[in-house]
């Protein structure tokens, strides 16, 4: 069977890749983030950073975005990605009341301003990142960026509860959930801080700006199965568009492959008309650059994911070693640990 990494590689982006010039200082930036907040021990862990070099994952994913912000955004992911993978791993041997009792914690790390930050480490560092970030923002924009964090980490449920109970959903079900915990909304926010700008509230539910959105995030959410198929499928998970596909189809996964390798270029082609159709109608005011840029941004996403994914440490059995000697900062925040 070919692997899903290298089908993966061969989609098209959906734009040019470029790469922010301050790729490895943010790099930098994050792994000292991770080690002064006691996430992860730099004797164990810093082989398996640098591999998987967060600073290019942002600086692909974000690359107009202001020098001074990118480090920050370095900083969340890799925060992020740690606290993922955790919860990801705990979650489904977690009772229901555990499950609602944890998610309901993470998603209190995104603190008011002036408001104390979770006492745990990882809440710590979440409370720290989030306020460095906040404070170049709008009290708006804070309002919609902690909705997206809340709606993930909602959905970080539901795919733990999925988990436990052996289930495997429907296509089209799976494509409603798999962009809330993927955290793609959030990835999407994120560019108005990375660029400065903020989305208008009069665009916030426009028809043309949330189809542009939508095939972009399908976009991502396809790549990301691909690019993560082997590990997932290693590990016995079924939550992936492969063996949802090879389910629903009745067929193998090479060919459910070959149903997501269309399905990307027939999405591709849907989210290069919307994009075009906002184009279409925006001016060249300070309005239009926020819209064009929450456009553009999963198409960018997309882009970079696939050019920092393949072939990366986060996507292999490296992963599954450096996780030994991280410290369990998830089952710290239900006594587990």
């Amino acid at each position: 069977m070919t692997s899903f990494s290298l089908r993966a590689a061969a989609l098209e982006p959906p734009v040019p890749l470029r790469l922010h010039p301050a790729s490895e200082q943010a790099d930098q930036a994050a792994r000292d983030f991770l080690y002064r907040h006691g996430i992860v021990d730099p004797a164990r862990g810093d082989g398996y950073l640098v591999e998987t070099d967060f600073g290019a994952m942002v600086g692909c994913m974000y690359p107009d975005a202001d020098p001074a912000v990118l480090p920050l955004l370095a900083q969340w992911m890799a925060l992020w990605s740690i606290a993922d993978d955790q919860f990801e791993a705990l979650a489904p041997r977690m009772t229901g009341t555990a499950l609602a009792a944890v998610c309901e914690r993470i998603a209190g790390f995104l603190t008011p301003a002036g408001a104390a930050p979770d006492p745990s480490r990882i809440g710590t560092a979440f409370g720290h990142v989030w306020q460095a970030v906040a404070q170049r923002t709008s009290a708006a924009w804070q309002a919609r960026f902690r909705d997206a964090w809340r709606d993930h980490v909602d959905g970080c449920r539901w795919e733990a509860e999925q988990v436990r109970a052996g289930r495997v959903p429907t296509l089209a079900e799976y494509l409603r959930q798999r962009p809330r915990y993927l955290g793609a909304h959030i990835a999407v926010v994120l560019t108005e801080a990375a660029h400065g700008v903020e989305l208008p509230g009069r665009f916030d539910r426009d028809p043309l700006l949330r189809r542009a959105v939508d095939a972009g995030i399908e976009l991502i959410a396809i790549s990301n199965d691909l690019l993560s198929a082997e590990v997932e499928l290693g590990q016995g998970s079924m939550l992936n568009l492969v063996p949802i596909v090879a389910a629903q189809e009745s067929c193998s996964y090479d060919a459910a492959t070959d149903l997501l390798l269309a399905r990307y270029g027939q999405r591709l082609a849907d989210y290069r008309a919307a994009v075009a159709a906002v184009e279409a109608g925006l001016g060249s005011g300070g309005e239009s650059v926020a819209v064009r840029a929450v456009a553009m941004a999963p198409g960018v996403w997309t882009s970079g994911q696939l050019a920092w994914s393949a072939g990366n440490a986060r996507y292999s059995d490296r992963r599954e070693r450096f996780y030994q000697h991280v410290p369990d900062h998830i089952g710290v925040l239900i006594g587990t640990r």
